[in-house]
């Protein structure tokens, strides 16, 4: 039975790098494929997936008494996700739902009542992100801008959303550190510290927005002669209080409830965003600047599974 499944891991292998436009890193293959192996040795039969058994194999590494770190075990939930994923969409197993999907849902829901295990820490309070429907009312929005300003939040917005940006980077954000076609962003961080952020899931939204407002911009820059991508009209960059302010109003303007107002509140939803959307957990923790996947796994399953229609649905009305 194991040595079945060692033997179909160099298909999961393709699979992984056939289902992005941008390839897993060599890197990332060789750490889920050891994880997924490591999985296959605690002999979990594949005709007969048990919620406890796999809850018992995947959970039961969160206590102190182990030596999995944190940051292992959510890498590897992540690795025996996708693995199941493999076998659902090649049809080597029958099942309608991910099992660990429903375990981490089954998770996420019983860390958001506080209710906490017989000697366990108590909950975390989980992020407050966006739903499907509230990102769908800021985007719809953000499509129809009209004013200069309103085209300038969009092109923030949908940064914002779609990968992560604090709110500090976003106001510095050079012209020179996006790269469109690569659907690339270069952040010089802390220390001098280089990261790549890839928005490749959201590339034609992202695009679009740019294409609306730079036309814009190109008024505004020669005032300053100013290389951030988003500027006043006086062709100053924007304050992070600037950034606040105007993220807190059109939350309001689509109507959104949220407890949370301002820019983080857009990271947190991006980052739950990539999960959604199948982004490699490693890939979401280099996009968002974490220096643990430990912090990098509060995100997964806030958002249910991206549909494709959610994936274009707002490619073609664009002002």
């Amino acid at each position: 039975m194991i040595d079945d499944q060692l033997k179909i891991i160099p298909l999961f292998t393709e699979w992984l790098n056939s289902r992005f436009s941008v390839p897993y890193s060599q890197t990332t293959l060789r750490v889920y494929c050891s994880a997924v192996k490591q999985y296959i040795a605690s002999g979990v039969s594949l005709s007969k997936i048990d919620l406890d058994t796999l809850r018992y194999i995947l959970l039961r590494n969160d206590t102190k008494c182990t030596n999995y770190s944190t940051s292992y075990q959510a890498l590897r939930r992540s690795a025996v996700e996708h693995w199941f994923d493999f076998l659902m969409d090649t049809g080597f197993i029958e099942q309608q739902n991910n099992p660990v999907r429903v375990l981490m849902n089954e998770q996420a829901k019983l860390n958001s009542n506080g209710r906490v295990r017989r000697g366990a820490r108590p909950a975390k309070r989980l992020p407050v992100v966006l739903s499907w429907a509230d990102q769908d009312k800021l985007i719809c929005l953000w499509q129809n801008s009209v004013t200069a300003t309103e085209k300038r939040d969009a092109m923030m917005g949908i940064l914002l959303l779609t990968t992560g940006l604090r709110t500090h980077e976003i106001c510095h954000l050079k012209m020179t550190q996006i790269d469109l076609s690569a659907a690339r962003i270069r952040i010089i961080g802390k220390g001098n510290k280089e990261r790549i952020i890839d928005f490749y899931q959201d590339k034609e939204l992202v695009a679009l927005a740019f294409e609306s407002w730079m036309p814009i911009r190109s008024q505004y820059e020669t005032i300053k002669n100013n290389n951030n991508l988003l500027i006043t009209r006086s062709g100053k960059a924007m304050t992070t209080n600037l950034v606040y302010q105007q993220v807190s109003s059109w939350l309001t303007k689509a109507g959104i409830q949220s407890i949370h107002k301002g820019a983080h509140v857009l990271r947190h939803t991006a980052a739950s965003r990539m999960f959604a959307s199948d982004v490699p957990i490693l890939q979401i923790r280099d996009n968002l600047g974490h220096s643990s996947l430990t912090i990098t796994q509060i995100y997964a399953h806030l958002l249910p599974r991206r549909s494709n229609y959610e994936k274009t649905r707002h490619l073609h009305c664009w002002h």
